[in-house]
């Protein structure tokens, strides 16, 4: 499944969608041998923008962004601006639930990074404030930095919380445990340094670990997921010192094993890739983002710009894949329930990838699975 916004026509190979205007939302989905099932628009004349897609545990979307005038997933109209969450049935038909978080137009500033969903099939949103968010009778007020809010499987909110760090924080992923503690890794505007914040399960500030960096060179949080045996796995750029950097340090991506109070188990440098995307399933962990100064993996050909890769649960390589074409972007990275990899992104006007060779115009979306 992928969710996202477009303007203009869009045909994921179940027929064409046609956006109202200004850009629309689209959920779409494929079967296991990447055939299209089904796939759906939402949005009005107004602009409506995708930054997040989770799925319960029974399968249903959950789907949070921004957006202007009216939103309609089914059974709800919400009416904007704001930040909406929703979810949807399995096939995206009606809503389960949505919502519209917001503080008062004009005056206020609300947006959304990140959800995820956990086995009890709740959500975890977070985002940056600069005001005042009502979450139904949470409200947090006089904040300018990071917000969390958790909602029950009926949309309802459980607690919403203030993160710490201030107007520099820049959220980039959310993750809730089995035993409901929420982690959310972030990055620094600044560039300085990371953050991993551990929430409590009433939503109360556990931790906030810091990560530094040189000054020399911008430090980065890409993604964030949990490892085969429950521990984290991280993918960023730059030193992810644990202690201040007095000297020169090694700058380059990486990706890392942290448990659970933040303290690296291993971390593991790149060369030649920059590890946007991380997950894990059958107990391998898989990376996938960009090359890097004209590697391509040693793999045949020049122009590879993205890459898909097998690592054991030590960080160690079992194999990588690149996709070669012009200005090819990965968008998201997931696993089917085997762990082959499943890699959407774009790219313009044309995609090799393996034996499969795809055209198309500029920013062309694409979808790929890839064997163990």
């Amino acid at each position: 499944m992928a969710a996202g916004d477009f303007k203009g026509t869009i045909d994921f190979g179940t027929g064409p969608l046609t956006s109202a205007g200004d850009s629309d939302l689209f959920v779409a989905s494929w079967g296991a041998c990447g055939e299209p099932l089904w796939a759906r628009r939402f949005g009005d004349s107004a602009a409506q923008t995708m930054k997040a897609l989770a799925i319960s545990p029974s399968g249903d979307p959950v789907v949070t962004g921004h957006f202007a005038g009216s939103l309609v997933f089914g059974r709800s109209s919400l009416q904007g601006p704001g930040v909406f969450a929703a979810r949807l049935t399995s096939n995206a038909t009606a809503d389960v639930w949505s919502r519209v978080l917001a503080g008062t137009p004009g005056e206020d500033i609300v947006t959304v990074a990140d959800a995820t969903t956990d086995q009890r099939g709740e959500t975890t949103l977070v985002g940056y404030m600069d005001g005042r968010i009502d979450f139904g009778g949470k409200i947090i007020t006089g904040q300018i930095g990071g917000w969390a809010a958790h909602l029950d499987a009926a949309g309802r909110t459980q607690w919403a919380t203030a993160l710490p760090g201030g107007s520099d924080r820049e959220d980039v992923k959310v993750l809730t445990a089995p035993d409901q503690r929420t982690y959310v890794y972030t990055q620094w505007a600044t560039g300085s340094r990371s953050f991993l914040t551990q929430l409590a399960a009433d939503g109360t500030v556990a931790f906030n670990r810091r990560y530094y960096g040189t000054g020399n060179q911008l430090e980065f949080a890409y993604d964030m997921a949990f490892a085969p045996d429950g521990t984290l796995l991280v993918a960023g750029a730059g030193a992810f010192a644990t202690a201040p950097v007095t000297g020169d340090a090694d700058e380059r991506p990486f990706v890392a094993n942290l448990d659970a109070s933040g303290n690296p188990l291993w971390v593991r440098k790149l060369d030649g890739i920059r590890a946007r995307h991380i997950t894990s399933r059958a107990r391998t962990i898989l990376i996938a983002g960009e090359t890097t100064e004209g590697s391509c993996l040693d793999l045949p050909g020049n122009d590879c710009a993205t890459f898909v890769s097998r690592l054991a649960t030590d960080g160690s390589t079992i194999w990588a894949n690149g996709l070669h074409g012009p200005a090819a972007r990965t968008s998201a990275l997931t696993a089917d329930p085997s762990g082959n990899p499943i890699l959407t992104g774009t790219f313009d006007t044309s995609l090799k990838a393996g034996k499969f060779q795809l055209t198309g115009a500029a920013a062309t979306p694409f979808i790929a699975s890839f064997s163990r």
